[in-house]
């Protein structure tokens, strides 16, 4: 058996435009993950970036959860 390291991937779950003076929500339930061929631990890691632009200021903030070990 040949072992490499796994490959590091993005699972997009959902995008929204920020609209001013609006309350905006994105909600995302009973979302599943599947890992075949695996012979190690996978690391799960969940995280959101925020971008507000405006003609005077654009602004990006991010936000990391633990790392949840599989």
């Amino acid at each position: 058996m040949n072992l490499s390291p796994g490959e590091i991937a993005d699972v997009p779950m959902a995008e929204k435009e920020i609209i001013p003076g609006k309350l905006i929500q994105t909600v995302v339930r009973d979302f599943h993950i599947k890992v075949d061929t695996c012979t190690a631990p996978v690391t799960l890691r969940q995280y959101t970036y925020v971008t507000a632009t405006s003609p005077e200021t654009d602004d990006m903030g991010a936000v990391f959860g633990d790392p949840i070990w599989l």
